[in-house]
């Protein structure tokens, strides 16, 4: 049967140009029950909130594994309000490592900001993580929370004697090591009781190139990295997530072993919420501007003396006090 009509597109040419970073978020919320009962809202605080708080021009994708039907129409509701640039719906559960092998294959961006689903990120998360690429030299992957890790610090120490770096002995304080804690499910003297606590916290520089300041380690939920260095990482394209047993990868120290530089920013601008979020996490979201359903929250509509007020009460204030401190000079 011969064609009827011609495409319109026949004869139009379609520019598309990424953005430099394109966020690549990776979502499995099955049901609304047990583990997932709050995954859902967590869900919405997390993109909100890479999306208002990055401080800089970003593309977004998000990779869902074969979610619930309402999670999916929400992320249809987001394509279609321009908030999320790509979408890839799968049929079945890939597993993460599937699903990073599929986004950052379809990537473009010179960087790919990668996340968990249930990360909270502070204002500029995005701009301290691009000044440490930027700044010192053979960067794999850049994080937003000091935590104890040891992953990267041989490959620092080589960076050390090969770039000229100023480095010194970090040493985390027991605040932050207890909210690393609580988003792994310990109490703080839960976790210091653990044999490999105290290596990780044995191994850790604090590093300086240009004047800007990083912390070696970074955890494999959120971390931002150059998308020419994914053909790096062994068993790309067809292996970077799964090793040989099915499970997810330690990339972080894949690239650490092939002597790139695994980082973390010197200030928290990353925050795993897990799968709960309680008081404390609740003073977080609502001091980025966000209440717990991920909608803009109360700051928009209070004075900065009230706003102040509302963020020493919040539960959790202590911990976010940098934050808490950018966001009133945004006001």
């Amino acid at each position: 049967m011969p064609r009827t009509f011609s495409s319109y597109m026949k004869d139009r040419t379609v520019s598309y140009k990424p953005a430099r970073v394109t966020a690549v978020v990776c979502v499995f919320i099955p049901n609304f029950a047990g583990y997932y009962l709050e995954r859902f809202r967590i869900l919405k605080v997390c993109l909100a909130s890479l999306r208002a708080n990055a401080g800089e021009p970003l593309d977004l994708m998000v990779i869902d594994n074969a979610s619930h039907p309402k999670v999916k129409t929400y992320l249809e509701e987001l394509v279609a309000q321009g908030a999320i640039q790509h979408l890839i719906s799968n049929a079945q559960n890939l597993g993460r490592g599937g699903a990073l092998n599929l986004a950052f294959g379809a990537v473009q961006s010179e960087y790919i900001a990668y996340s968990d689903d249930d990360i909270l990120f502070f204002p500029n998360w995005l701009v301290d993580e691009l000044q440490v690429h930027e700044h010192f030299p053979n960067v794999g992957i850049v994080g937003g929370q000091p935590l104890p890790d040891s992953t990267g610090y041989r490959s620092a120490q080589e960076a050390v004697a090969r770039y000229g770096l100023r480095s010194q002995p970090y040493q985390l304080s027991l605040e932050q090591i207890r909210i690393w804690a609580k988003s792994t499910g310990y109490t703080l003297d839960e976790y210091l009781q653990r044999d490999v606590v105290k290596e990780r916290l044995s191994k850790l520089l604090l590093l300086e190139s240009d004047g800007v300041q990083a912390v070696t380690g970074c955890a494999g939920y959120q971390g931002l990295l150059r998308r020419d260095l994914v053909d790096k990482i062994p068993g790309w394209p067809d292996g970077i997530a799964v090793d040989s047993k099915g499970r997810d990868p330690e990339w972080t120290k894949n690239m650490a072993n092939l002597g790139f530089l695994v980082l973390n920013t010197t200030r928290r601008v990353t925050h795993h919420l897990g799968n709960r979020i309680d008081a404390e996490d609740q003073g977080l979201v609502k001091a980025c501007g966000l209440d717990i359903h991920g909608a803009p929250a109360w700051r928009k509509a209070l004075d900065p003396k009230e706003w102040e007020l509302q963020l020493r009460r919040a539960p959790g204030f202590e911990v976010v006090k940098p934050v808490a401190r950018v966001l009133l000079r945004r006001k």
